[in-house]
C-alpha cells in the first residue's frame, strides 16, 4: 500500500522531510510545506494509481536536496547548473537575462520576448526576430511528458518530427510554468534521450538565473551549445587530469610497493600464479 511519511524539517523553517510514496527505498526528501500541500490537495480527483504517480514526480521536482524545478537528462549534468555555471562568467549574464514571469509557459517564452503563434497542425510556435527558434507542445498534466498517446507514440518524438517540419532547433514539451527542451537534431545520439526541464514557479532565487537557458541568446543563438561544448571540453580535461594522475602518481608507488613485497616474499612477479593472487 502506498505510504508516503511526512516530518519537519529540523533544519528549514516551512520544509518537511518526506519518505515515500513508493516503497522504502526512496530517498529522504525535502520540500517546502506549502508546495506539498499544493500537491496534496490535487490528488484526490485522480485515480489510486495516478496519484500515486503524480505525488511521486512532484516529490522528485520539489526535492531540495538537489534544485528544486531542475530536471535534466543527457544536456549537461545537475553539477554544471548547481556548481560550476553560477561560478563561472556566464552566470552574471543569465542574472541579467531572468525573466520575472512565474506563471504560464507562454508569460515565461513573452517575457523573453519570443512571439508565440499557434500552428495549424497542433502546439505553437515560438520565433525570435521572425525566425523559428522553438516548437511548444502545452501538456495539462506534466506527468504527459512521458505519455504514450493512443497508437503508443512517445510525445518528444512527435515533437521532435514538428521542429524538424517547422525549421526550429528545439522542442518544448510545456505544463503551467514547467518547460521540458529538446533538441531537434542533436550532433549525437537520440533527440528524444535527452532533455533540460525548468520550472519557473519552482527555482528558488538563487537558482532562477538557470531560466536564461530558455532566452534567444541560448536557444536563437549559439549561447547553449558554447554551454554544451565547454561542459564536454571540462570532462574531457578532467579524465585527461584523471589518467595521467593514475599514470604519474598511483601506479609508480604502487609498482613500487608491489616489488618490495614479491622482493620480500621470495616471489616472481612474472609468474601468472602470483599475479593474479595480488589482482
Amino acid at each position: 500500500m502506498p505510504l508516503l511519511v511526512v516530518v519537519d524539517d529540523p533544519e528549514r523553517d516551512g520544509a518537511v522531510r518526506t519518505l515515500g510514496p513508493l516503497g522504502a527505498d526512496d530517498p529522504v526528501r525535502v520540500v517546502e510545506a506549502d508546495d506539498l500541500l499544493r500537491v496534496l490537495e490535487e490528488l484526490p480527483s485522480l485515480s489510486k494509481l495516478r496519484a500515486v504517480r503524480k505525488l511521486a514526480e512532484e516529490l522528485d521536482r520539489l526535492d531540495r536536496t538537489g534544485i528544486a524545478g531542475l530536471s535534466v537528462k543527457g544536456l549537461g549534468t545537475e553539477h554544471l547548473y548547481g556548481t560550476r555555471l553560477p561560478g563561472s562568467p556566464r552566470w552574471s549574464e543569465l542574472q541579467g537575462l531572468v525573466p520575472d514571469a512565474r506563471g504560464s509557459w507562454r508569460e515565461v517564452l513573452e517575457s523573453f520576448g519570443y512571439e508565440v503563434e499557434r500552428l495549424k497542425r497542433r502546439g505553437y510556435l515560438a520565433r525570435h526576430e521572425g525566425r523559428p527558434v522553438a516548437v511548444v507542445w502545452p501538456l495539462n498534466d506534466p506527468a504527459a511528458f512521458a505519455r504514450l498517446d493512443h497508437e503508443g507514440r512517445p510525445p518528444e518524438g512527435l515533437l521532435v518530427n514538428d521542429c524538424i517540419h517547422e525549421g526550429a532547433s528545439y522542442g518544448l514539451l510545456a505544463s503551467g510554468a514547467r518547460l521540458r527542451r529538446f533538441r531537434a537534431q542533436p550532433q549525437q545520439g537520440s533527440a528524444v534521450s535527452s532533455y533540460l526541464e525548468l520550472d519557473a514557479a519552482s527555482l528558488a532565487a538563487d537558482h532562477r538565473p538557470l531560466l536564461g537557458l530558455l532566452s534567444p541568446a541560448y536557444l536563437a543563438g549559439d549561447g547553449f551549445e558554447g554551454l554544451m561544448r565547454e561542459a564536454a571540453a571540462f570532462g574531457a580535461e578532467l579524465r585527461e587530469r584523471l589518467d595521467r594522475s593514475i599514470r604519474e602518481d598511483v601506479l609508480p608507488p604502487l609498482g613500487l610497493e608491489l616489488g618490495r613485497w614479491a622482493e620480500g616474499e621470495g616471489r616472481d612477479l612474472s609468474d601468472d600464479e602470483t599475479r593474479g593472487e595480488r589482482r
